[in-house]
C-alpha cells in the first residue's frame, strides 16, 4: 500500500506500507559421525513502514544538464511480525537468540534531476537504535535511475 502526494510545487512525500510473508520452510541438515537430523526453517514475516519527505531546492525543466535539485528526509521502520525459528541439530545450534527485532533507520540526503531521464539520488543512512535492533553503523548510498 502506498500513497505519494506533492501539497504544492516545492514539497512532496511518499509513503508505503509492505508485508513480506514466507511461502514456505527451507530444510537444514546436518551430519555428525553416524547421527543425521534433518529439521527446517521458515524465515519471519516482515512489515516495512517507509515515509518520505522532499523539498526542491531548484526545479527548471527547460534546463539543459541540471534539471532539479531536492533535499530528502526519510523515515524506514522495519519489523518482524513473528518470532524467528531455532534449529537444533546435533552440536550445531543457530537462529536469532533475541527472535524479533524493531529496526529503524533515518536517511538524508539529496536528488539530482539530469535532463529527462536521468536521477543521481546521494544519501546517508544512520540507524536509530541499539542492539539488538542496530544492523549497522551507517551508510552511504549512491544510486542512480535512468528512465527510458
Amino acid at each position: 500500500i502506498a500513497y505519494q502526494a506533492a501539497p504544492n510545487e516545492d514539497y512532496f512525500f511518499n509513503g508505503f506500507l509492505q508485508v513480506d510473508t514466507p511461502t514456505n520452510a527451507n530444510t537444514v541438515q546436518s551430519k555428525f559421525m553416524s547421527s543425521r537430523q534433518t529439521s527446517s526453517v521458515r524465515d519471519q514475516t516482515l512489515m516495512y513502514v517507509d515515509a518520505s519527505f522532499g523539498y526542491w531546492l531548484f526545479r527548471d525543466e527547460e534546463a539543459n544538464f541540471l534539471t532539479g535539485l531536492a533535499g530528502l528526509l526519510e523515515l524506514h521502520y522495519t519489523t518482524a511480525l513473528n518470532r524467528a525459528d531455532n534449529v537444533n541439530l546435533n552440536f550445531v545450534h543457530f537462529g536469532a537468540g533475541a527472535g524479533r527485532f524493531d529496526v529503524v533507520n533515518l536517511t538524508t540526503g539529496l536528488q539530482a534531476n539530469i535532463g529527462r531521464s536521468t536521477l543521481v539520488r546521494a544519501a546517508f543512512v544512520a540507524p536509530l537504535r541499539g542492539d539488538p535492533n542496530r544492523f549497522f553503523d551507517s551508510e552511504v548510498s549512491l544510486a542512480i535511475v535512468f528512465r527510458l
